[in-house]
């Protein structure tokens, strides 16, 4: 994954250029471990969707698949994942 042609804007920008792609597009930037996903990931403009509970049973969950992505790495490759 790299960053769409937008990448040159400041982050909150960068999702609106995001936002206008169709959804198949978007959920690779969802998911993609990458530094500069990550990085979008960190200043979102979907604050306040959710509640503190739910944000942190998102980051509870979200780490859970990532500590298992990290300690079997060639099964999450080979699910297609």
């Amino acid at each position: 994954m790299t960053p769409s042609t937008c990448a040159d804007v400041p982050l909150l920008d960068e999702w609106r250029c995001l936002l206008r792609r169709p959804l198949h597009a978007l959920i690779p930037v969802l998911t993609d471990p990458m530094p500069w996903t990550r990085e979008l990931r960190h200043v979102t403009q979907f604050t306040g969707v959710l509640s503190t509970a739910e944000r942190a049973r998102v980051y509870r969950e979200f780490s859970e698949r990532e500590r298992v992505a990290i300690a079997s790495p060639h099964d999450t490759l080979e699910r297609g994942s």
